[in-house]
């Protein structure tokens, strides 16, 4: 099986956050998919941070040297047409922010795809429309 982790969800392999430790522990022999929207999202909290001062620049230099370190091992699933072409439909049936849409078609592009997959999300409405699209669904929140 696939872990498919939005943005929020991978940030707590980086950051110890409610969920931290349960996503580590299922995600330590997985294989672990995201979307290129995460890159830009991550860097983008790791930042946010930063400023609020919840990170020292030592802390986040080296956060995101992790990150860089890793991205390259996770499985990167792209913005394809194919990928696009489902956003329109999402939208319209479920409540979702832009974001969490194209999240959540890169997820059902492995699953349409015959691969098990499982969407890993804190999100109340992204744990909702994946569930109501047949997507298994963890929050490590509640784990």
């Amino acid at each position: 099986m696939i872990a498919f982790l939005d943005t929020s969800a991978l940030v707590k392999l980086y950051i110890a956050e409610n969920g931290t430790e349960a996503l580590q522990r299922y995600v330590e022999n997985a294989v672990v998919a995201v979307s290129p929207l995460t890159y830009g999202e991550a860097h983008a909290t790791f930042a946010r941070r930063l400023r609020e001062r919840l990170l020292t620049s030592e802390e986040h230099r080296l956060l995101c040297q992790g990150f860089e370190a890793d991205w390259d091992t996770l499985l990167q699933i792209p913005f394809s047409q194919e990928v696009l072409a489902q956003i329109p439909a999402l939208c319209r049936s479920h409540p979702l922010r832009g974001a969490d849409a194209m999240q959540m078609a890169c997820c059902l592009m492995l699953r349409d795809e015959n691969v098990e997959v499982l969407f890993v999300t804190s999100d109340r409405q992204l744990l909702t429309a994946c569930s109501a699209e047949g997507i298994e669904i963890l929050d490590p929140e509640k784990s």
